[in-house]
């Protein structure tokens, strides 16, 4: 695997200045969907991440990962389906395409499915979508809210909450390659529209490209 630099996938700061205080929130009784902002900082042998995104998670598995420069262009994004991802690069029209894990591994370092980031962002964790229990041990504190979480060698711990329900503000998350710094900035449960785009247009005007040339792409831009 190539790793990326922490300069080459740096996401804009456009946001900084106009973060409202965060708001109280609570969760409904089902929560089909997470989508807002946050910012990461990722460090792992095989992948390097830091700065802001906006992203959406659906319990569907489907999913959206939009990295920005500070202008608020978009420098690449990530598309989820259930089996099939997406790396796209719209300044060189180029995508790289891969089962989900694959290119969640490449690009954090370990892998956290769609439906795994609603349960973590919105604190449910004593069943999936389906209402069958999920593969993860977790801890809760004296308030029920859950604090930790361990599913083989991956681990979340929760370092601050929104106030209200028990929801994440900030988390890290570790793995034998990786560890990750993630503090979500603004969060919406349940909102209307797809996780991800279903026409993927790019698919047709983009041309498919190997991941070693997705990361000199990338390269290229950072020098």
């Amino acid at each position: 695997m190539n790793k990326i630099g922490p300069a080459v996938v740096a996401l804009g700061l456009s946001f900084a200045s106009c973060a409202a205080p965060p708001p109280t929130l609570i969760p409904p009784v089902e929560v089909r969907s997470v989508e807002g902002y946050g910012s990461a900082a990722v460090e792992g042998q095989e992948a390097a991440v830091r700065g802001r995104f906006a992203f959406r998670f659906g319990a569907d598995s489907r999913g959206r990962v939009e990295a920005f420069d500070p202008l608020g262009r978009t420098i690449y994004f990530l598309d989820f389906e259930a089996t099939q991802a997406w790396f796209v690069l719209p300044a060189k029209k180029a995508y790289w395409e891969n089962e989900p894990a694959e290119l969640m591994s490449r690009f954090l370092g370990f892998v956290l499915r769609p439906e795994e980031v609603v349960r973590l962002l919105s604190g449910r964790w004593d069943a999936g979508p389906d209402g069958r229990s999920t593969s993860w041990t977790v801890q809760k504190d004296a308030r029920g809210r859950v604090v930790s979480g361990e599913r083989v060698t991956l681990r979340f711990e929760v370092r601050e909450f929104f106030a209200g329900g028990g929801v994440p503000r900030t988390i890290f998350v570790s793995d034998l390659a990786a560890v990750a710094r993630i503090k979500i900035l603004e969060l919406r449960f349940n909102a209307a529209g797809p996780a991800s785009a279903p026409e993927r247009t790019y698919l047709k005007t983009y041309s498919p490209v190997t991941w070693p040339e997705m990361v000199r792409f990338l390269n290229r831009d950072e020098n």
